[in-house]
C-alpha cells in the first residue's frame, strides 16, 4: 500500500547507514505500480526521504510521482506542497513545468495556511530551481512571511533572504525591517553556515543592515568563523566589504586569524 511504502522510505532515510541499493531499487518499483493511488502526505515523504538520503529517485519513479502530485495538486497541505517543492530543488530535480504551474495555484490558494517553515521551503526551493514567483505569489509569500517575521527562527530568515537574493528580488520595506529586527533578538540561534548565508544575501541585496543588527551578526561571526570552510569566510569577508561595514575589532581579528588558518600553505 502507498502508506506502507512510504512508511519505509521515511525510515529508510533516518537510518543512520545507507540502505542497500537492491532493497531501494525494489522499493522503487513498487512505488512506481502504486504511484497512482499516492495521497500528497506519501508523495511528500517519498520525495522528501530521497532528499535525505540524497539520491534522486529513478527517473520512471520520479516521472510517476511528478505526474501523480500534479493530478492532485488541489489536495496539498502547505507542508506537503512546500516539503515536496523542497526535496525537488534539494536533489537538484526541477519540477517540470506543468507540476510547477499547480504547484504556484495551490500555493496561491493556501498561502493564508502556510507556516514559517512553508514560507521559507517553499521561497527556498523557488530560489534553489531559478523560478522567479508571479508577481501576485511573491506579494502574498512577502504578506505571510511579515505576518509571521515576529516569532520567525533565524534558519528560516536565512533561507527567506538566501531565496530573495537569489532570485534577484527584493524584500519589501516592511518585510526587511520586521526580518532585521527579529534578526536582532535571535542572532545568537543561528547555525554558522545560516550566519554566511544571510550576509550574502544582504550584500547581494544592497540591504544595509541597521547598527543593531550589524552588532548582533558581528558578535556571532567572531565566535562561528573557526567553523565556516574557506568559501564561507570569504562569503562573510566579500558581504562586509560590499555592505562597506568594517568589522569590529573582535571580528576583524577572527577574520584574520581564520583566513590566516585556511590559507595555501
Amino acid at each position: 500500500a502507498p502508506g506502507d511504502i512510504a512508511r519505509v522510505y521515511v525510515a529508510l532515510a533516518t537510518l543512520p547507514a545507507r540502505p542497500d541499493a537492491s532493497l531501494l531499487d525494489a522499493l522503487a518499483s513498487a512505488a512506481i505500480d502504486t504511484s497512482p493511488s499516492f495521497p500528497p502526505e506519501h508523495l511528500s515523504s517519498t520525495l522528501w526521504a530521497y532528499a535525505i538520503l540524497g539520491a534522486a529517485p529513478p527517473p520512471l519513479l520520479l516521472a510517476a510521482l511528478c505526474d501523480r502530485a500534479a493530478a492532485c495538486a488541489d489536495s496539498f497541505l502547505p507542508h506537503e506542497l512546500a516539503d515536496s517543492l523542497w526535496a525537488l530543488a534539494v536533489l537538484e530535480c526541477p519540477p517540470p513545468p506543468f507540476l510547477l504551474l499547480r504547484f504556484i495555484s495551490r500555493a496561491l490558494h493556501s498561502i493564508h495556511d502556510f507556516q514559517e517553515d512553508d514560507v521559507a521551503n517553499f521561497a527556498w526551493a523557488l530560489g534553489a530551481c531559478g523560478h522567479a514567483p508571479p508577481r501576485v505569489l511573491h506579494a502574498r509569500l512577502q504578506a505571510r512571511a511579515l505576518a509571521l517575521a515576529p516569532t520567525m527562527s533565524p534558519g528560516n530568515i536565512a533561507s527567506l533572504l538566501w531565496a530573495h537574493a537569489s532570485l534577484n528580488l527584493a524584500p519589501s520595506r516592511a518585510l526587511a525591517v520586521a526580518l532585521q529586527a527579529r534578526i536582532c533578538s535571535t542572532a545568537a540561534a543561528l547555525s554558522p553556515s545560516d550566519l554566511a548565508s544571510l550576509l550574502w544575501s544582504c550584500a547581494m541585496l544592497r540591504l544595509r543592515p541597521t547598527p543593531e543588527t550589524v552588532t548582533a551578526l558581528a558578535d556571532k561571526a567572531a565566535t562561528d568563523l573557526v567553523l565556516l570552510s574557506p568559501g564561507r569566510v570569504a562569503d562573510v569577508a566579500w558581504a562586509l566589504a560590499a555592505l562597506s561595514l568594517p568589522p569590529p575589532p573582535k571580528l576583524a581579528r577572527a577574520l584574520v586569524a581564520r583566513m590566516t588558518a585556511v590559507a595555501p600553505a
